[in-house]
């Protein structure tokens, strides 16, 4: 049987580089326990955001829309990682530029945003935190507009796919060539059309609102 982790654990092993035991104790005061099941909507466009996430186990997807109302995955929040866009609107006191959907069962620590201040000027190893979670966001981003300003949308299907089929430990992805495309920021026509593709070459296999990856 697999041994059932308290927020309080599960916060030691995932944020191992959150190495003050007081700041650890003042998290786990200040925070309240979260849960959202697979597909769950966690934070919507122009919602005000009271608190941020620590995600303990499970993972999140972060959306941004255009103005025409078209969606972009912008990146995963894994377990050990807070959300940037939510940190930085959060710190700034504004509404949700972004939407956050549970991409599998999520257990987090919602963190009100009203501390953070307190924890910025009380706790240097918060500080590093929040440097690393923006520089790597930042980094993310950055390899985002690469892809779609220099590469083909063959190349950032096949990315996505690999990358959500590593998040998830599984090569079987339950999911519509109509939500691919609308996280990728194309066309389902597209989609489908590179699927096959990739089917004839042997990377995947299609079934109905179901892909197996074929890759070694």
């Amino acid at each position: 049987m697999a041994t059932v982790l308290s927020p309080g654990k599960m916060l030691n092993v995932q944020f191992p580089h959150i190495n003050q035991a007081s700041l650890r104790s003042e998290i786990l005061n200040k925070s309240d326990f979260f849960t959202a099941k697979k597909g769950e909507l966690i934070l919507n466009f122009n919602q005000v955001i009271s608190s941020v996430p620590l995600v303990l186990s499970g993972s999140i997807k972060i959306l941004r829309n255009d103005t025409g109302g078209r969606e972009i995955l912008l990146y995963y929040v894994r377990p050990g990682e807070c959300c940037a866009m939510t940190l930085s609107s959060g710190l700034k006191e504004e509404a949700s530029l972004i939407r956050a959907i549970a991409q599998t069962d999520v257990q987090m620590l919602l963190l009100p945003v009203r501390f953070l201040p307190d924890f910025s000027k009380n706790y240097p190893a918060w500080n590093d935190f929040v440097l690393h979670t923006f520089t790597q966001r930042f980094d993310e981003i950055i390899e985002l507009v690469d892809d779609l300003s220099f590469h083909h949308v063959d190349h950032r299907l096949l990315k996505y796919l690999k990358e959500k089929s590593e998040l998830l430990e599984t090569p079987v992805l339950s999911i519509s060539h109509l939500e691919i495309a609308s996280e990728i920021n194309t066309s389902r026509e597209v989609v489908s059309r590179l699927l096959k593709k990739m089917e004839k070459e042997g990377i995947l296999e299609l079934a109905r609102e179901r892909i197996v990856l074929k890759l070694d």
